[in-house]
């Protein structure tokens, strides 16, 4: 049976409901990416598309990242955000071979303003790393929750984009560290 419980002897299935609030946090951003791709007015009242590409020092990916961000702008001010990233330092475990770490953000958001922007975001962070053990390196996963909240300068004239970030991480009910973060991005539309 898919759906036994704990109390059955037998774990849930991954198609169960669970009170884990990370794995929740990752369904609902990808739940919304999809929703964001599909919804009426995306096709309809779209002023501009905006795909760009930037690199991160900080933020939700702990080190720094690359990421690509795409958002819509509406007539109205309040505008869409989805952005994934990808981190993989260190490349080399402390054995010094090639192993590295992936950090992985999964945000979704929305922001306000053109040329000042403000940024709130909300979304999953999956971190798989390499620790020490008796045995030699074993690899580990980890589902985060980011809230970040950011500041983007946007020149209208330019393709390049400023961005300082505060994004606090949560990992398994509790809060785990304050993150800030600095990017420096290109638009492509």
């Amino acid at each position: 049976m898919l759906f036994r419980s704990r109390a059955m002897g037998k774990s849930a299935s991954i198609f169960s409901c669970s009170p884990n609030p990370l794995l929740t946090a990752l369904r609902f951003s990808l739940l919304m990416f999809l929703l964001f791709l599909n919804t009426p007015c995306h096709t309809q009242s779209v002023e501009s598309k905006n795909i760009s590409v930037f690199l991160e020092g900080g933020g939700p990916a702990y080190l720094g990242s690359i990421n690509l961000e795409y958002s819509l702008k509406y007539p109205f001010s309040i505008n869409p955000v989805f952005r994934a990233g990808l981190c993989t330092y260190p490349l080399k475990d402390f054995t010094n071979t090639w192993n590295p770490n992936f950090v992985i953000p999964l945000l979704f958001g929305c922001h306000s303003g053109s040329i000042h922007r403000i940024i709130l975001e909300f979304g999953a962070v999956y971190s798989s790393y390499v620790v020490s053990e008796t045995g030699g390196p074993v690899r580990k996963s980890l589902f985060s929750i980011s809230l970040p909240i950011a500041y983007r300068y946007c020149p209208q004239k330019l393709r390049l984009w400023f961005q300082l970030e505060y994004a606090p991480l949560f990992n398994s009910y509790r809060f785990q560290k304050h993150w800030g973060g600095i990017a420096l991005g290109y638009r492509f539309r």
